[in-house]
C-alpha cells in the first residue's frame, strides 16, 4: 500500500482555492407575515422572501465556540424566545485572507450559522427535498454565505449552506487536547463535528422550512465534496442524509491522529505555549490573528472515534453508507493553483522535471514513470504538463477509484466536467471550482458570475443535480441517459457546453497508470 503522508504537506497546495469576494443583496420582505415566521427547535425565526423563495439567512446553529469552548465540540445554541431577524449573513469564520482575494467580510470565532432557501411556501404543502451543501477552501478558507441557494430551490428544493470552523480552528489536534474531555478522548475533528450537528439541525428543523428530513442530500465541492465523503464512512453520520454529491472531493485525505499531534506541538512551539504550566490555556488565550499567524495547515484527522479509521480504508472495507452518489472532476483541476504558484506555472523543462521529482521523493511513486507517462512536450508548456500531472494524481483519478469502490455497493453517476470558461485568469482550461457557478447558477465570487450564453449550460447541469437530489436518479427530464458507472464500462457524463453533453467510455486512461501505486482498493 503506498503510504500518503508525504502527500499531506503537498495538500496545501492542491487545496488552497475556493473562497473569493462575499456579500449579499437583500431580498425584499413581502410575503404573508404569518409564512416569513419559521419556528425552530431553538426559537423563531423571522426570513425574507426572493421573487417565489423564502429566505432566511444567519441563523445561528451553536454556542458560539470561543474562549473556553475553542478547540471542543460544538455545543447547542442558547435557546431564544423573541423572533430572530434572519436577514443578514452571519460573520465568516476566521481564516487567512489573500491580498489577490480580500474577504471583504466580517471575520469572528462566533460564526457557526447557517442559512435557509425554501421552495416551499410555507402552507401544508408536500415537503420538499433538501440539499445540504458543505463548501470547500482546502479546509482553510471559504463561507457558506458564498452560495446562492434560490435558483435550487426555485426548482423545487429547501436548500441550506452553513459556516463550519476552520484551519486551526477547526482541526487543531494536540495531545492535551485529547486529554482533556473523558466524552470526547481526542481532537482534530471539530470542523467535522460542526458539519454533523448542522445534519442534526437539519432532522430536527427542515420540516417547519417545508424540507423533507427523509430526503436529504449531503452536497459539497473540494474540501466541501471530501467532507461528503468524510460523512459516507462516519457511523454517527448515517441515516442523516439519504444521497450524496462530490465535486472535486476526493476521499483519501488520510491523516491519523498522531501526525496531526505532532503538528500541534508546532503550533505549541510557535505560541510560545509549550512549556507553560497550563499549555491549553496559553493556547486559549491567544487571539484569533495570533494563531492564523502561525502559518500552518490543518486537515481533519481519523482519531478512531468521530471518524473510525482512514476514510480510503473504510471504503477499502465497504464501510460506508448505501446511498447513491454523484461524484467528479474537472478535466484541469490544478491549473488555477499551479498559476498562483507562478514559479511552477513559468517552468522550463528542466524545471518540470526537478518539480515532478521533487513532488514524488520519499513515496513508492517513479516520477521518471511520471515524466514518461506525462512528457512536457505533449502540452502546451511545462506548465499545463506539470497541472496535469498534480491534478489528475490528486483529484481525477482518486475521484474514479473512489467511484469504483462505492460502486460495488451504491448507485454511482460519474462525470467530468471539461468545458472551458473564459475568465479573468486567462487560459487555465476548466479549473478547479469552475463547477459552483454551474450548479449554483449564482455565488458571490468576484468576476466569476455566469456569461448569458452560460446560463442555458447551467440549467441543464442544475437539471441533472436536482433530479438526482429529489430521486437518486439524475435522469428524466429533457436530458440525455446517464448511465449508471461500473468499472467494466466505464462510463462517464462530460459536460463539455451547451450542445455537447454526452456520455462517454474511459473516464481517465492515465488514471490506470496512478491506480498501480494505490492497491488498497
Amino acid at each position: 500500500m503506498f503510504r500518503r503522508y508525504p502527500f499531506i504537506s503537498f495538500v496545501s497546495i492542491i487545496l488552497l482555492l475556493s473562497a473569493s469576494f462575499y456579500g449579499h443583496a437583500k431580498p425584499d420582505k413581502s410575503l404573508a407575515e404569518s409564512q416569513l415566521i419559521v419556528t425552530t427547535s431553538s426559537g423563531p425565526v423571522v426570513g425574507m422572501r426572493d421573487g417565489g423563495v423564502r429566505v432566511f439567512l444567519g441563523i445561528p446553529y451553536a454556542t458560539p465556540p470561543v474562549g473556553e469552548l475553542r478547540w471542543r465540540p460544538p455545543q447547542p445554541v442558547k435557546a431564544w424566545s423573541e423572533p430572530l431577524q434572519a436577514n443578514e449573513l452571519g460573520s465568516a469564520c476566521y481564516q487567512p485572507e489573500r491580498a489577490s482575494e480580500p474577504l471583504n467580510m466580517e471575520m469572528s470565532e462566533d460564526c457557526l450559522t447557517l442559512n435557509v432557501w425554501s421552495g416551499a411556501s410555507g402552507s401544508a404543502e408536500k415537503k420538499l427535498p433538501v440539499i445540504l451543501w458543505i463548501h470547500g477552501g482546502g479546509f482553510k478558507r471559504g463561507n457558506g454565505g458564498l452560495f446562492v441557494g434560490k435558483h435550487l430551490a426555485e426548482m423545487g428544493h429547501v436548500v441550506v449552506t452553513f459556516n463550519y470552523r476552520l484551519n486551526v480552528f477547526g482541526f487543531l489536534a494536540h495531545s492535551a487536547l485529547s486529554a482533556e474531555d473523558d466524552a470526547y478522548p481526542a481532537s482534530g475533528t471539530y470542523g467535522l463535528m460542526d458539519q454533523q450537528l448542522v445534519l442534526n439541525w437539519v432532522q430536527e428543523n427542515v420540516s417547519a422550512f417545508g424540507g423533507d428530513p427523509e430526503n436529504v442530500t449531503l452536497m459539497g465541492e473540494s474540501a466541501g465534496g471530501i467532507s461528503v465523503c468524510t460523512h459516507l464512512v462516519m457511523p454517527s453520520s448515517f441515516g442523516k442524509f439519504h444521497r450524496a454529491i462530490m465535486q472535486s472531493g476526493p476521499c483519501e485525505l488520510d491523516v491519523p491522529l498522531a501526525v496531526g499531534e505532532q503538528s500541534g506541538r508546532k503550533v505549541a512551539a510557535k505560541l510560545g505555549c509549550a512549556d507553560a504550566e497550563d499549555r491549553l490555556s496559553c493556547m486559549r488565550s491567544k487571539t484569533p490573528e495570533e494563531l492564523l499567524s502561525i502559518g500552518m495547515s490543518f486537515y481533519p484527522v481519523y482519531d478512531g472515534i468521530i471518524l473510525p479509521d482512514a476514510q480510503s480504508k473504510l471504503l477499502a472495507q465497504g464501510k460506508f453508507a448505501r446511498v447513491p452518489v454523484l461524484l467528479g472532476t474537472n478535466k484541469d483541476e490544478h491549473t488555477r493553483q499551479t498559476l498562483y504558484f507562478g514559479d511552477m506555472w513559468d517552468l522550463d523543462d528542466a524545471g518540470y522535471e526537478a518539480q515532478v521529482e521533487s513532488t514524488f521523493a520519499g513515496t513508492e511513486i517513479d516520477a521518471e514513470a511520471v515524466m514518461t507517462q506525462y512528457p512536457a512536450a505533449k502540452y502546451k508548456s511545462p506548465g499545463w504538463a506539470l497541472s496535469t500531472v498534480l491534478g489528475e494524481w490528486t483529484f481525477s483519478c482518486p475521484v474514479r477509484r473512489n467511484g469504483r469502490v462505492l460502486a460495488k455497493e451504491n448507485p454511482i453517476y460519474l462525470y467530468r466536467l471539461t468545458y472551458e470558461r473564459p475568465t479573468y485568469m486567462g487560459d487555465v482550461g476548466a479549473f478547479h471550482t469552475e463547477d459552483l457557478e454551474f450548479v449554483f447558477h449564482e455565488t458571490k465570487r468576484a468576476n466569476l458570475q455566469l456569461k448569458p450564453d452560460e446560463k442555458a449550460f447551467s440549467r441543464k447541469m442544475m437539471g441533472y443535480w436536482s433530479r438526482f437530489a429529489k430521486t437518486g436518479d439524475p435522469n428524466g427530464g429533457d436530458g440525455i441517459a446517464w448511465p449508471q458507472y461500473t468499472s467494466a464500462e466505464d462510463q462517464y457524463m462530460d459536460f463539455a457546453d451547451l450542445d455537447s453533453i454526452e456520455v462517454k467510455s474511459g473516464f481517465l486512461p492515465q488514471c490506470d497508470f496512478w491506480d498501480q501505486w494505490f492497491t488498497y482498493y
